[in-house]
């Protein structure tokens, strides 16, 4: 049987951030608390990203509050941290 393991994402909830390409800033992005009712759920296989590149904020660090200790989501040997917020890459060829 094939499954697919998924950590959802939101967009960053700091109001403050302004993000664009006027501005000269990237989108960020977070991962959804394990209490929200939209953490978990079904999956339509057409709206799956195969590749996304990510950026850590390192400037507002990990946190421990989006998962619990123990969790189907992270393996046993990993830390129970992830990064607060994280940055969606985006590349536009100017040159075409």
């Amino acid at each position: 049987m094939e499954f697919l393991w998924v950590r959802w994402l939101e967009r960053d909830p700091n109001n403050g951030y302004r993000e664009g390409w006027k501005r000269r800033r990237l989108p960020r992005i977070g991962f959804v608390h394990y209490e929200d009712k939209a953490t978990f759920g079904f999956l339509n296989p057409a709206l799956i990203s195969r590749a996304v590149h990510l950026i850590p904020c390192f400037p507002l660090g990990r946190t421990t509050v989006l998962l619990p200790k123990r969790s189907i989501c992270r393996l046993a040997e990993e830390k129970d941290e992830d990064w607060d917020i994280l940055y969606v890459n985006m590349y536009v060829d100017i040159c075409s």
